[in-house]
């Protein structure tokens, strides 16, 4: 899950010095928002638990969109300071991001051999 969230597998360079810096980051970022996104996790459980007659299905985060968030806004949390504001938007933000669960709910993948992608041309 960690790989496929966080594209561990795509490194923005060649030397083996900016590889093990652009893991770190990616890590980074993996830690800062599983950090920010637990106590929105935790409300969302407990909204299941009260809301549980009117909806089919519990729901749960979207982990996704919750990386996503933190990573548009990273620059203004750290340097343009403006944290309370930020944090407090992508609270209200996150709260509407959310997923069913639905159970028993299983689709076997079909495997492939993926081409290699040239280096080239890489995502920022």
């Amino acid at each position: 899950m960690l790989k496929q969230r966080a594209a561990l597998e795509s490194f923005s360079c060649r030397t083996a010095n900016g590889i093990e810096q652009d893991f770190q980051a990616k890590i980074f970022m993996m830690v800062l928002s599983a950090a920010l996104t637990f106590p929105i996790a935790e409300k969302i459980k407990t909204e299941n638990s009260v809301k549980k007659k009117r909806l089919k299905y519990d729901q749960q985060l979207n982990r996704t969109s919750a990386l996503r968030e933190i990573k548009t806004n990273l620059i203004s949390i750290f340097i343009k300071r403006m944290k309370q504001n930020v944090l407090d938007a992508m609270d209200k933000l996150l709260l509407t991001a959310t997923l069913c669960i639905r159970p028993n709910r299983k689709f076997y993948r079909i495997k492939s051999v993926k081409r290699r992608k040239s280096t080239n041309y890489k995502p920022m």
